[in-house]
């Protein structure tokens, strides 16, 4: 006969482990292992993947730069909105500004359900040296093509502006 080494149970007192009782410890970790695994998920239900990708401004939008001492600016905002996961924060806004459409701030957004919202104080430099700085800025989805952005930003320049936008969005891909 083969020597079996005693198994302690929750007593502290040895006894041998049957194979029904092995049969039903091994069930018991390989279901484990499976809720484990099945916690760590999949693309669809991360809720990043449902703001990355390609968005186009729909025809419901507003914008403008307000400046003291001069006329507001009409300054829709106009072609694609594009967005990637990020690093730091969940995703990055690729987008040129509406602005000065050869700038790209690459601004950072932080995903909380169903709403992106940038970073506050994030700024970059556009063409002539004015400082752009968001304020607040949301991104929310309505469905799973549909989203609303409402944004706010300081314009440091002469004179000192206000930019306010806000617009419907429609998902044309998901990159």
């Amino acid at each position: 006969m083969r020597y079996k080494p005693p198994m302690l149970n929750a007593r502290g007192s040895s006894r041998w482990l049957g194979a029904a009782q092995l049969k039903t410890i091994s069930l018991l970790a390989s279901a484990s292992l499976a809720l484990v695994l099945a916690g760590c998920g999949d693309s669809a239900e991360d809720p990043i993947e449902d703001f990355v990708g390609t968005w186009v401004y729909s025809s419901e939008l507003s914008g403008s730069a307000a400046c003291t001492g001069i006329a507001s600016l009409d300054e829709k905002p106009t072609g694609n909105k594009t967005f990637v996961r990020g690093i730091a924060h969940s995703l990055v806004d690729l987008t040129p500004l509406t602005l000065d459409g050869s700038v790209r701030c690459n601004f950072a957004f932080d995903v909380a359900g169903t709403v992106a919202t940038g970073v506050p104080g994030q700024g970059c430099a556009l063409r002539g040296g004015d400082l752009f700085t968001l304020t607040s800025w949301t991104f929310k989805l309505l469905s799973p093509t549909t989203a609303e952005e409402v944004a706010a930003a300081d314009i440091a320049s002469t004179p000192n502006c206000t930019y306010t936008m806000m617009a419907r969005l429609t998902r044309i891909s998901k990159d």
